[in-house]
């Protein structure tokens, strides 16, 4: 009876010795959607996590309907996305994560709940949007094409650290800015 994870094939390789850390993850869950992911460092095996490697991520039409097995409530939206990401970390456990990605026909809702229980639709043709997670801020940048002409664009930044463990920077700026245009 509950709701399933159409998996089609897991594959997890790894190999770290004295010439270095290479190791991959696919998941593919067929007309769901792919994730690809790379992590390697130059480091020569030895105790503990190495302390620098880079790190790249690659989305394939992946439904947000699959995610629905893990969330209680209904997804908040429809469609497939496609993105990119690539990153480092280095000494000190900085890291730098930047990628970009798109959803195309789209449908983002938004319900309240009790007492109210409101909900507003947006159908979009295109959403693209970009991030980049470095020195101790999270940038994100979108770009919304509605369905019905118009569009919505805008950026938020928000402190959060960039090295481990991860938290929010409590005396951080969180900025940001949006505009647009409808029918």
């Amino acid at each position: 009876g509950g709701r399933k994870i159409p998996l089609r094939r897991l594959t997890i390789d790894g190999r770290w010795n004295q010439k270095g850390l290479d190791a991959a993850a696919l998941l593919d869950l067929g007309t769901q959607g792919s994730l690809v992911f790379n992590a390697s460092s130059p480091e020569p095996i030895h105790a503990g996590e190495p302390v620098q490697g880079t790190v790249a991520m690659d989305i394939r039409s992946f439904d947000f309907n699959t995610v629905a097995v893990f969330y209680p409530l209904p997804v908040p939206i429809e469609g497939k996305l496609n993105g990119i990401g690539q990153g480092s970390w280095s000494q000190g456990r900085n890291f730098v994560w930047r990628g970009e990605g798109e959803i195309n026909h789209a449908l983002m809702a938004w319900r309240t709940f009790r007492p109210l229980r409101e909900e507003l639709k947006g159908h979009f043709d295109k959403a693209v949007f970009r991030w980049n997670w470095s020195e101790d801020t999270f940038i994100a940048n979108w770009d919304l094409r509605l369905q019905k002409g118009g569009m919505l664009k805008g950026e938020l930044g928000f402190p959060l650290a960039s090295s481990w463990p991860v938290k929010i920077i409590e005396d951080g700026p969180l900025t940001g800015n949006i505009s647009g245009q409808i029918g």
